[in-house]
């Protein structure tokens, strides 16, 4: 009968990285990061732009329906006439033209955001709906171009009010040039 040998000296396996080997997936690691940095800032602030698009997307379309159901005027205007600081929704609660009740409000905007609404080329400081949801003629076809800076391409969404009430949004960058 065969009997196969047994050896009685094992060898240890060691198990582990060297310092040599750590230290190279360190800088691995630290380049792929320096070439993702840049990428991931620009998603980011596109992010973000598309987000803030999409809450006045969603505030036009409050100030719309409660023009309608209300059958009075209802204004989005600026915080304190400077859109970076927000919006608000309000209505007009008596007839009087002027809207002073408020129904919503949009808080300030995040550091690097710049904002334009123009009519027409004129600067426009709010937008009035109608009982009917339509747009005041004054801010008829308004364009709120939102910028926000991200280095050297800023993420740029522009916001187009129809003199139908509608409004839809438009995503565009600006290589090469600040908002």
């Amino acid at each position: 009968m065969f009997h196969p040998r047994i050896h009685t000296s094992e060898k240890h396996a060691q198990f582990g990285f060297t310092l040599i080997e750590l230290l190279i997936a360190v800088a691995v690691a630290a380049i792929l990061m320096a070439v993702a940095a840049p990428s991931f800032t620009r998603v980011m602030a596109k992010t973000n732009a598309t987000q803030t698009a999409n809450d006045l997307l969603g505030d036009l379309a409050t100030a719309r329906t409660q023009a309608a159901s209300r059958n009075r005027q209802v204004c989005l205007t600026p915080v304190s006439g400077d859109w970076r600081k927000g919006w608000e929704v309000k209505a007009d609660s008596n007839g009087d033209g002027a809207c002073d009740e408020l129904i919503r409000q949009h808080g300030p905007l995040n550091d690097g955001f710049t904002v334009l609404a123009a009519s027409g080329g004129t600067t426009v400081s709010t937008i009035n709906f109608r009982s009917d949801g339509s747009v005041d003629g004054a801010t008829a076809d308004t364009d709120v171009d939102l910028c926000k800076e991200s280095g050297s391409h800023p993420q740029r969404v522009l916001v187009k009010v129809r003199a139908s009430g509608s409004a839809r949004s438009y995503r565009g960058t600006a290589a090469g040039t600040s908002c």
